[in-house]
Formats: structure tokens, C-alpha cells, sequence
């Protein structure tokens, strides 16, 4: 070994080599060897560490969850009794309705608050009345109740407060200030800056600010004992030694986490309740970490052939054709290759050629990063463990089965691909939940080629028929774009297939995955918004049909009567008047309106077509207010997909909201950066 040698929790041997270089920098400093072997035992350590934290930070994250869950449900069921004792307490005459009746008697009104049972005296006299009055009017006056609204100001001593939602909402009571301050919060999370002069799209502020955590503390430990507390003897020369070990170390002690961001069953998603994509941009960030880690690494080994090496008349070239070196820069040049290739527009062109080179050069990196260092062959064997668990166990024997689909054509631009008789290994029911995706194989066309699509049909018992039941059989329906590669010749097979557009074929289905951050958002919102650009309808429509169908379950089991009343809006906006037709459910949905109509849920569909004569964009920001600030009180949860200007307009609206102190959840599915 010409490199110091340690497999986790082993000590660092330094290589007869090496030593006589320290000790040739360390001639002038107590502990000699001692000092560079404590300082990169360190860095051992500071890997293990590392790890145990990463593997503790989801765990802790999700019993902080669930705490946080339970104490929720305590307070709203405290919350109910409470209101339950309240209305037994109140009497059939005090409704709490802040109605004064009014009696007209020896020229003067007597006031009688209901509330309270306070009265006062109102001066005046109740004379016939100055617009359109006439004799029968003050007869009938005098003869019946005249029912009035009475507002009492600040300076009384017990003010008269309104109790329904929709009255506090009229009247624009002040929220307490820590609620103010909690929701300012919550609204600088939500809100995204535009892009950039590169067009290049920033995330959420609350994704950036978890990126920016994870950032420094790679940078923290990257220079801790080094230049932060650094252990004593250290000079110029042997830090830099350390510094390059250490770029190399934590390269290799990210490798699980990367692995374990990248799995398609990732136990951080599941565990933390994180969104697809916060989840999908951590996971570049910690490439891209790693990606710099390795440049890093590779210039300050430059360095430390500069100060060790080259005055021995030994070429860096002749450095880097070392075994064990060659390994090293083959595992960064292959991590490099698929860092660049993992580009948007390379991946939205060409997703084949991005998922080929992602698999054979991660690879190529993990066995070349084996043989490069020995402190580096736990990390790997631990990343190809987590790969091996997530593709060939867990989703080839548990996730993947075989159906039969019909393919059709919709329109210029769309195909829709009907599967049904799926095929599972146990002969179970193949099921799914609300805004969940598959990995789509065709093998007519391709066996190597696996694409995403999002599930546009709810499952059975979150759909509109009242009829199914959680767990029951029913048809998948994606509908995919024509793009290029895939898509392009599922067109091509679909409109070669005669008049009828339509073809059948067998195929593979990989899934579902996905996160329930969306429905658990969603589920105690009094109002819920659905915002969806084009096919990202397929992302919020299970989503609004799983809302609809809790009314429709609760209006069967009479128990509508113990909500208040509801709002359930959709806004699509399409190109096409005729990409409406995506949908065929829409029709079940006005059945179901006028069911839920009577019970006091509104629920309502508003298409925008953008192109043609007549064709605008909505203003989401108006429409999104109009719900919120609506008669109707209570939490409102929006949800977004469609194109990033539309998630960032309406994020964007959800945070000058949320800064007005308005109780607003703000969800965007993005399945792609």
C-alpha cells in the first residue's frame, strides 16, 4: 500500500513511502508519525459517524412524526368535546346567533341580547320608513318582529363575537400573533425564487434550505481536525495530506446515502414524508456534492504530488498510472460521465440513454472506487447492497407483473394506455393509491426500456363510483405524450394498428411508487384546490376524486350533518379544447356534485384553453383567493402539477397568503427536474 490503509474502524498504517514524506514535513513538529495516523483515524471515524446519522436522521424524523400525528388527533378530538359540552350548555334560546329583537313600545326600542341576555336602550322611534314607507308597512311593522344585525364595538364590556367560520371570516378577526409568525414561515418555505439568466429552475426556499444544511455540513466535516480544532503538530504540508484524504473519504462515506436517495423504495422518503421531489432534488444534491468532492480530491492530490512526490523526479502521470490511483480516477471520470448526462434536457431528450449510462457507469464507479482504497470498500459494499435489495429483490420479485393493455390513440399528441388483468405472483389484486406512478415496459417494442407515467384513474374505493371498495379490481389508465424515444413509438405502434388507432400487447408494469405527502397534506382541509397544467391533471385528479369520495361515503352514512360545509375546486388548464377529453369521468363528477350539493360540499371544475381564438390563461392567483377568502372558514390545501412556471405561480401566491397570516397548504407534485 503506497496510500494509508484502514477499513472502518481499523487504525491507519502508513506505507514505508508515505511515512518518509511525513516525516520529512513533520521533522520540525512533536509526534511525527503519531500526529498524521491520529488526524486521519479521524477521518475514519468522522465517516462512521456520518453514516450512523444518516441512517438515525429518517428514523428520528418519522417518530417526531408520528408524536406530531398524535398529539394533532388529541387536539381535535379535545377540540370536538369541547364543543359538545359547549352546546349542552347553552339553552334552545341562546343560539349564540347575535340577533337582537327589536319591539317597537312607548316610543322607544328595547334591545334584548340574545347572547348574553344583556338589554340597552336605543333611542328612536320606529316610524314609517323613508324609502317607498306607506301605512300597511308601519301596520305590519308594528305587528310582527323585525329581526336586525347588531355590531357592538371593541369598548363594550362583553363584545358580541361572531361564532360561525363564516361570520369570524367576515369579520376578519386577528389570529394570535404566534399563529402570524408560524404561517410567515411556513410561506418563506413555500415560496420559489425565478429562474435564473441560464433558465436554469430553482427549487422551493424550504428544499433549498435542506440542500444548503446537507452542503455544510459535508464542507464542515471536510475540515474538521484540520482546520477546525485541528490536532496539534499539523503543518501546511500535512494538511494538505489530509485534506485530499479526506475529499476521498467522505466521496465514499456519501455513497450509501446516494444509493439509498436513488432507490425507487427509498426507506428516507417513506420514513420523513418528504415529497417527490424534495426527495428527487436532495438526491442531485448529493450527487453533485460527491461530483465536487471527487474534483476536490483529484486537485489536492495534485498537490500532494507537488510537495511530496515531484521532488523525487516522480511525473504526476507516472502518479496517476498506479494501480490503485488508475482505479481512482476511473471511478471519478465514470461518476462524472453520468453526473453530465443526468441533465434535464439530456434526460427529457433522450430518458433511454440517460437510464443506460445512469446504471452501467454508477457501476463502473462502485467497482473501480472498491479497488481504489481499502477505507472505501465498506461504503461500497454497503451502496451495492442497497441496490441489490431495491432492483433485483425487492421490484423484480415484488413490484414487477405482467398485464395485458390496450393502446389507443386520443389525440394529435396523446396516447392512452388501458391495463387490466394483471398478473401477480401470489394471484392477489394488483392496487394503488392516488398519485402513484409505474414503470412501464412494452416489450413488443423494447425489453430494456422502463418509463415513468403517472396513474390518471383512481383506484377502486378513492374513485366516483360508490359502488367499489378499497382493495377491488379495476382498470389502470396512463396517458402519455408523444415525445420522442418511448412515447414516440407507442404512437407509432397505436396509429399503425389500422382505423380503429388501437392495438393490444402484453406488458411489464414496475410499480407503484410514490409518496403520500399530497394526500396527507390535503386530508383536514376544509378547502381543497387542485391546480393541474396539461397531463398533470393525471397527478391531482386521483387526488380530487379521493376527496370527493370521503363526502360521498359520509353523506351515505348520514354523517354530513356533523361537518360544516366544504369546497372542492379543480382548475385545468389545456391547450386543446378537445384534450378535455382525457377525462372520462368528468360526467360520474356532476353526479356526484349534485349529490353533494345538498349536503353543503360545492364542488366545482373550471377548464382554461390557452390556445385558439378564444384562449387565455387564468390568473391562479385570483382564482386560488377567491377560495380562501370565500364565505366558507377552515384550512384550504392546494394542490399543484403542471408546468414550473404554474408551480411557481401558484407557490408563489400560497406564500404572499401565507405571509397575510391566511391557513393555506401549498403541495406541488414534480416528478422531473
Amino acid at each position: 500500500m503506497w496510500w494509508p490503509s484502514s477499513v472502518f474502524n481499523t487504525r491507519p498504517v502508513l506505507s514505508d513511502r508515505v511515512a518518509g514524506f511525513v516525516r520529512q514535513s513533520s521533522t520540525d513538529t512533536s509526534g511525527g508519525e503519531s500526529v498524521i495516523i491520529d488526524a486521519l483515524h479521524l477521518g475514519r471515524r468522522l465517516g462512521i459517524y456520518y453514516n450512523v446519522a444518516v441512517l438515525l436522521f429518517p428514523l428520528g424524523t418519522y417518530a417526531v412524526r408520528r408524536a406530531a400525528a398524535r398529539v394533532h388527533a388529541w387536539r381535535k378530538v379535545s377540540k370536538a368535546r369541547r364543543k359538545e359540552k359547549k352546546k349542552e350548555q347553552v339553552g334552545d334560546g341562546q343560539t349564540g346567533t347575535h340577533r337582537n329583537r327589536y319591539r317597537n313600545e312607548h316610543g322607544q326600542r328595547d334591545i334584548a341580547d340574545i347572547t348574553n341576555g344583556q338589554t340597552a336602550k336605543v333611542e328612536g322611534l320606529i316610524g314609517e320608513s323613508s324609502v317607498g314607507g306607506s301605512s300597511s308597512g308601519s301596520s305590519s311593522s308594528s305587528s310582527s318582529e323585525l329581526e336586525v344585525a347588531i355590531n357592538v364595538g371593541d369598548n363594550e364590556p362583553t363584545p358580541l363575537l361572531p361564532s360561525s367560520s363564516e361570520e369570524k371570516v367576515k369579520a376578519g378577526l386577528q389570529i394570535p400573533r404566534y399563529t402570524l409568525l408560524y404561517r410567515r414561515l411556513k410561506g418563506i418555505l413555500t415560496y420559489q425564487r425565478a429562474d435564473d439568466h441560464h433558465g436554469r429552475h430553482a427549487p422551493a426556499t424550504g428544499i433549498s434550505i435542506t440542500n444548503t444544511i446537507y452542503f455544510f455540513t459535508t464542507v464542515f466535516l471536510c475540515v474538521y481536525g484540520i482546520y477546525i480544532s485541528p490536532l496539534e503538530g499539523l503543518t501546511p504540508n500535512l494538511k494538505t495530506f489530509l485534506l485530499a484524504d479526506r475529499f476521498g473519504l467522505l466521496f465514499a462515506a456519501n455513497q450509501p446515502l446516494n444509493y439509498l436517495l436513488a432507490a425507487k423504495t427509498s426507506p428516507v422518503r417513506m420514513l420523513t414524508g418528504w415529497s417527490y421531489e424534495r426527495h428527487l432534488v436532495f438526491h442531485m444534491a448529493v450527487s453533485a456534492t460527491c461530483f465536487y468532492l471527487g474534483i476536490f480530491h483529484f486537485f489536492w492530490m495534485w498537490r500532494v504530488h507537488r510537495i511530496f512526490f515531484a521532488p523525487t523526479g516522480q511525473s504526476f502521470l507516472t502518479l496517476l498510472l498506479h494501480p490503485q490511483i488508475a482505479a481512482g480516477l476511473t471511478a471519478f471520470v465514470s461518476f462524472a460521465f453520468f453526473c453530465i448526462v443526468s441533465h434535464d434536457d439530456i434526460r427529457a431528450k433522450s430518458y433511454e440513454f440517460f437510464l443506460a449510462t445512469h446504471i452501467i457507469f454508477s457501476a463502473v464507479a462502485m467497482i473501480a472506487l472498491y479497488f481504489h482504497h481499502s477505507a472505501a470498500k465498506g461504503y461500497v459494499v454497503v451502496s451495492l447492497a442497497i441496490w441489490l435489495i431495491d432492483r433485483v429483490i425487492y421490484r423484480a420479485f415484488r413490484k414487477r407483473v405482467m398485464a395485458d393493455a390496450t393502446i389507443s390513440i386520443l389525440d394529435e399528441s396523446t396516447v392512452k394506455a388501458t391495463v387490466r388483468n394483471f398478473r401477480t405472483r401470489d394471484n392477489g389484486v394488483y392496487s394503488w393509491r392516488p398519485g402513484e406512478h409505474v414503470f412501464l415496459t412494452v416489450p413488443g417494442y423494447s425489453r430494456l426500456q422502463a418509463h415513468p407515467f403517472t396513474i390518471l384513474s383512481p383506484p377502486a374505493g378513492y374513485d366516483l363510483d360508490p359502488s367499489s371498495a378499497q382493495g377491488g379490481e379495476k382498470d389502470m389508465v396512463l396517458v402519455i405524450r408523444q415525445l420522442k424515444g418511448f412515447t414516440e413509438g407507442l404512437y407509432g405502434m397505436a396509429d399503425a394498428a389500422g382505423p380503429v388507432k388501437e392495438m393490444h400487447a402484453e406488458v411489464v408494469v414496475d410499480g407503484p411508487y410514490g409518496s403520500d405527502h399530497a394526500r396527507h397534506a390535503i386530508r383536514d382541509c376544509r378547502k381543497a384546490v387542485f391546480v393541474a397544467g396539461g397531463s398533470g391533471i393525471a397527478a391531482v385528479w386521483p387526488l380530487m376524486c379521493e376527496v370527493v369520495r370521503r363526502q360521498m361515503d359520509r353523506a351515505a352514512k348520514g354523517k354530513m350533518e356533523r361537518i360544516s360545509k366544504r369546497k372542492v375546486l379543480l382548475l385545468w388548464v389545456v391547450q386543446h379544447a378537445h384534450h378535455i377529453g382525457w377525462l372520462e369521468d368528468l360526467s360520474r363528477l356532476e353526479e356526484a356534485r349534485r349529490v353533494l350539493v345538498t349536503t353543503g360540499v360545492d364542488v366545482e371544475v373550471r377548464t382554461f384553453v390557452t390556445k385558439g381564438p378564444d384562449g387565455k390563461r387564468p390568473d391562479l392567483r385570483e382564482e386560488i383567493g377567491k377560495v380562501v377568502d370565500g364565505c366558507i372558514g377552515g384550512k384550504t390545501g392546494v394542490v399543484v402539477c403542471g408546468p414550473d412556471v404554474m408551480v411557481r405561480d401558484v407557490r408563489n401566491a400560497g406564500f404572499e397568503m401565507l405571509w397575510e397570516g391566511k391557513d393555506v397548504e401549498i403541495v406541488a407534485e414534480k416528478f422531473s427536474w
